[in-house]
């Protein structure tokens, strides 16, 4: 392999923001401007396979929900979910992935693979601090109009194809008004 593969390989296998060494991890607000930004996660994207996606997140603490036919299929990693379609020649195509922020409360649902980026892992993301951060890596939240239920706010980052959901209303005593619920990233 010549050195740009090398380096595409590592690229690929650590990930966007990566940064070697645990002095060297980001705030988990600033992983994930960097990830929304990107449109991607762990270096994935649209279009990625079932081993792909096991190769980035690790691990083998998932739950497979395909549907009846065998056409979909939504894999659960607990923090992150990505749902696949089922194609002939392919396999498995990843088609979704979605952070989902609410569930950061329980600490087991966070996979290593993002634990190591980051410096911590709080329970709850305020809408302010991701607005923080994606501002001082040049990205700004858009209110979307398309309001489908109204407990929550949708918001888009120009350049992404990232969707960020956030609470409009109380959900309990931790998930509070202005908490950032999930961010699909494509």
């Amino acid at each position: 392999m010549d050195l740009a593969g090398a380096l595409e390989e590592l690229k690929f296998t650590i990930g966007p923001g990566f940064r070697k060494g645990s002095d060297m991890r980001v705030a988990f607000t600033e992983f994930l401007a960097e990830q929304i930004r990107a449109s991607s996660l762990l270096g994935l994207r649209r279009g990625a396979s079932l081993v792909d996606v096991a190769r980035a997140v690790g691990g083998n603490a998932f739950v497979d929900d395909p549907d009846r036919r065998g056409i979909s299929m939504r894999r659960d990693y607990g923090l992150v979910e990505f749902g696949f379609d089922s194609d002939p020649i392919h396999g498995w195509v990843c088609f979704s992935a979605i952070l989902q922020l609410h569930r950061l409360r329980w600490e087991t649902a966070i996979p290593n693979s993002i634990r190591e980026r980051v410096m911590a892992v709080p329970a709850v993301v305020p809408l302010g601090d991701l607005r923080k951060a994606l501002m001082s890596q040049g990205g700004s939240l858009v209110k979307r109009d398309d309001q489908r239920f109204s407990d929550f706010d949708y918001y888009s980052v120009a350049g992404s194809g990232s969707r960020i959901s956030v609470l409009t209303e109380n959900d309990d005593e931790m998930l509070v008004a202005n908490s950032v619920w999930s961010i699909s990233l494509w």
